[in-house]
């Protein structure tokens, strides 16, 4: 009697190329190769006319500025939820652990929304506009910029804080104080990585 080895299980979600190549390959016609020709043929003879040179440099702004709120947003927001959702966090500030894991895993489904998914979904929701852009690349921002957080933090060694807390300095305060030199290199290489995919995803 055949059976299915095992090891062709990760292929068969990979069938339904087929039919979608059949439909494709099927659909195939010349009807847009005029289009494609004046596109390609328009990028080596670019127009020089100042109203379109000064809009595309208006809409590069817009652009920039949209990437660079966006990032910030996801730093500020991503670094405060990187720190609630942080076990060693959860020890030290003495609430059950239990909440740390359940908000690890709640943030975890936005995360693994693409932004792009994000903004069809607000754009449907509330039409086109520069904010949305700017949530739609914010939320997944945020929260993957949590995980990295909440992970470093966990690789500290908790009984430093635990000491500086228990001299009498404020907890909160401490922690900020304990935890901004200890971070500077993430936030400059992991930051730096997602302020240029926040550009490309803008």
């Amino acid at each position: 009697m055949l059976k299915v080895s095992p090891t062709i299980l990760p292929i068969i979600p990979g069938l339904i190329l087929i039919p979608i190549s059949i439909h494709f390959i099927s659909g195939i016609h010349s009807g847009g190769l005029s289009i494609v020709w004046e596109f390609v043929r328009s990028s080596f003879t670019p127009s020089l006319d100042p109203i379109i040179i000064n809009s595309s440099f208006q809409s590069l702004l817009v652009t920039l500025k949209i990437a660079y709120i966006g990032w910030l947003i996801s730093i500020i927001f991503g670094t405060f939820l990187g720190i609630i959702s942080s076990e060693m966090i959860a020890n030290i500030f003495s609430y059950p652990s239990k909440i740390s894991s359940f908000l690890r895993n709640i943030f975890s489904i936005p995360r693994a929304m693409h932004e792009l998914i994000w903004g069809l979904i607000l754009q449907t929701i509330f039409g086109i506009s520069p904010l949305i852009a700017i949530i739609s690349i914010s939320i997944p921002y945020s929260f993957l910029f949590s995980k990295v957080v909440s992970d470093q933090i966990d690789t500290l060694d908790k009984r430093e804080l635990r000491a500086i807390i228990n001299v009498g300095s404020l907890p909160l305060q401490t922690l900020f104080t304990f935890l901004i030199p200890k971070f500077k290199s993430i936030l400059i290489n992991f930051g730096s990585y997602r302020l240029e995919c926040a550009i490309r995803g803008a």
